[in-house]
């Protein structure tokens, strides 16, 4: 249809958005399906009529301007928009500048766009128009009917020939009748029919021929009009099948038709249909909402046997499909496949997998993940979601592990390296090698293996040797350093190298030991200093058992030669940078090894043993101290949980299990 017959049908048809509404008629001399021998009367529903594709559906009967489009939201008629709800997201530009209006008074609309700047326009959603309301004010002279402006443009345009002067025409529906074909015989090819009589093919019995339908208006309150209530009416039958359409654009008022069956069809030959349905299967799981079915039919009634669907009320037709089993699954551990192991041996390898918590849905084997305090609650309550036949989950008997040591049973490819081979050299330089063979050790056997098959850098395995300088060696002696150099210098010292026949700098094992010179002699003009610092002895070590802290005084005094003493003086008087340290660290258990080891010399054989039984009561009274680790995560978010962590009693560096005195919670 050209644009121009579309826009005056616009105008014909009120300019507003018509739905095509088709009740489908059926009969023919030889086929009368549900009818009865009285005549019956019904009234449809338009929320329950059969409706047909038709030709009217697809016709461009909306407006194509803002206006109409905004318009029709603010009246409540809209279209349903599947962007309107949806969340905004993807690059979207900038919202342009708003286009013009689309009317110069009595209120207007105008545009404003925006484009997605993705690659492709599906990786943007929302909207990518608004609308505006614009020149509101009323117009010059009084209320105008912008619908009666739209159809006045079409009057100087012809028509089939002909000038009209169009109007806009509201009518709360009409009715149309159509063949399958799209031929209209009533209220069709752009025309509102006038009541009249037409024809339509069908048979009078003998012989084809054709069935009058009776087209006409019933009078209403005022008269017989165009709003007056429509009858259509026809003797039948018809050869073929017609489609009562019914055009509308305010609440449809549903059709009411009537019809007869002839005499000479009696009651025994009338069929009904109605629907047959079975039981429902099993549900298609066993939580989380799934759904069963069952076969529904249409049957006549006389034999049960299947006929087309369309025999049937189609809105009595039972239900094929319903939920099932929507009470929530109960949760459980989804566990991930384990990484490969991060060493193939030795004390270092570990292997981990994803553990979450989750609650299955739906038919399709989807999960949701959840908080692992959710499957720790539940398993608080003693409700324990069953994995039994579902790989990778666990029941909720605890928190599955999501690392574990791995290969700490396999020995690592190890070095063995030989002893050095003489050099091959009597005197002078030389070289001297060794074997290095990488090796795995399993037992009591010894595998051979491949240099590349051990982690470590491998062992040099030759180097530069010299036994003996060729022509000998000997000692030779530096300047001394000689004394003076501050006050309290006691010794002065020279450097003693043993070098070659050419005077090459060799190891001192060369040389005879007997021959070394000395590199260090007393000084005969001691300077004394008026102030030094001067050191206690080191106090012992602040624990019997581990590291700890021993200390000792430390003071800047001047020595008296007359009386043997040190008198303390300000540190000012020292030089900083000699102040001897005041704390270090120390082992306290070796401490008291090495005072037990000493205590054992000094004494007999016998007091060594009554002090060590001592000593062994005197441990076992001692205390041991408590050692707490850190806190674990919450067992809730909200709603009070709780958290834990390790307490060990640790005694002499080793854990205990008593001697750690009454445990202090806080």
């Amino acid at each position: 249809m050209d644009t121009s017959k579309t826009r005056l049908w616009r105008c014909l048809c009120a300019v507003t958005l018509l739905t095509a509404l088709a009740v489908v008629v059926e009969s023919s001399h030889n086929n009368h399906h549900n009818h009865k021998h009285h005549r019956v009367r019904h009234h449809h529903d338009h929320q329950n009529d059969h409706l047909e594709d038709d030709p009217l559906e697809d016709d461009p009967l909306k407006y194509d301007s803002a206006w109409e489009e905004w318009s029709s939201q603010v009246r409540g008629k809209r279209q349903y928009d599947p962007t309107e709800n949806e969340v905004e997201q993807g690059p979207w530009g900038h919202w342009g500048s708003p286009g013009p209006c689309s009317r110069s008074c009595g209120g207007g609309v105008k545009v404003s766009l925006r484009e997605c700047r993705a690659p492709s326009p599906a990786d943007c959603t929302g909207r990518s128009k608004k609308y505006e309301s614009c020149n509101v004010d009323p117009c010059p002279g009084g209320p105008f009917d912008y619908r009666a402006e739209q159809c006045a443009k079409f009057n100087s345009v012809l028509f089939e020939g002909k000038y009209h002067r169009w109007v806009p025409y509201i009518d709360p529906e009409k009715k149309s009748l159509r063949n399958t074909t799209g031929h209209f015989y009533l209220n069709g090819n752009w025309r509102i029919d006038v009541p009249r009589s037409f024809e339509v093919p069908g048979s009078s019995g003998v012989g084809v021929g054709s069935t009058t339908f009776h087209y006409e208006r019933r009078t209403g309150q005022e008269g017989v009009s165009v709003f007056s209530p429509e009858v259509l009416r026809a003797k039948g039958p018809t050869t073929e099948a017609l489609y009562v359409v019914l055009l509308y654009q305010e609440p449809n008022r549903g059709v009411k038709y009537e019809y007869s069956v002839p005499l000479e069809v009696t009651q025994a030959e009338a069929e009904t249909y109605d629907w047959l349905f079975g039981t429902y299967g099993q549900c298609s799981v066993s939580c989380g909402g799934g759904h069963k079915s069952r076969n529904v039919t249409c049957a006549r009634t006389s034999d049960l046997a299947p006929v087309a669907e369309y025999l049937c009320d189609p809105r009595q037709r039972p239900d094929e499909n319903m939920t099932c089993n929507e009470q929530p699954c109960q949760a459980r551990w989804e566990l991930g496949a384990w990484t490969p192991c991060t060493s193939s041996c030795g004390q270092s390898g570990f292997q981990f997998r994803t553990v979450f918590c989750s609650r299955p849905f739906g038919e399709e084997g989807l999960s949701a993940v959840l908080e692992d305090s959710l499957c720790l609650q539940e398993e608080e309550e003693g409700v324990l979601g069953s994995s039994a036949g579902v790989l990778g989950s666990s029941p909720l008997d605890s928190r599955p592990p999501s690392v574990r040591e791995c290969n700490r049973m396999v020995a690592c490819p190890a070095w063995h390296v030989g002893a050095w081979e003489p050099c091959n050299k009597l005197c002078g330089p030389g070289r001297q090698i060794r074997k290095v063979t990488c090796h795995r050790r399993s037992g009591q056997r010894v595998e051979a293996l491949p240099d590349e098959d051990c982690l470590t850098e491998k062992p040099e395995g030759e180097r530069a040797c010299e036994t003996v300088p060729c022509g000998g060696v000997d000692w030779v002696a530096g300047d001394w350093s000689g004394c003076g150099h501050g006050c309290g210098q006691l010794v002065e010292t020279r450097p003693v190298l043993c070098v070659g026949q050419k005077g090459g700098v060799v190891p001192v094992e060369l040389c005879e030991m007997e021959r070394r010179p000395p590199i260090s002699r007393e000084c005969s003009d001691v300077i004394g200093c008026e102030f030094r610092w001067y050191a206690s002895e080191w106090s012992q070590c602040s624990t019997r058992r581990g590291e700890g802290l021993r200390s000792r005084h430390v003071l800047c005094g001047a020595w008296d030669e007359e009386s043997g003493l040190v008198a303390a003086v300000p540190e000012d008087k020292c030089v900083g940078a000699r102040k001897m340290a005041a704390t270090e660290a120390c082992d306290g258990a070796k401490e008291v090894e090495e005072e037990e080891k000493a205590g054992g010399e000094e004494e007999g054989e016998g007091k060594k043993e009554e002090k060590e039984e001592e000593e062994e009561e005197e441990e076992e009274e001692k205390e041991g101290e408590w050692f707490a680790g850190p806190w674990s995560k919450c067992t809730k978010e909200c709603g009070g949980g709780t958290k834990t962590r390790k307490i060990l009693c640790y005694k002499n560096g080793s854990q205990a299990t008593i001697g750690c005195g009454e445990l202090d919670v806080e």
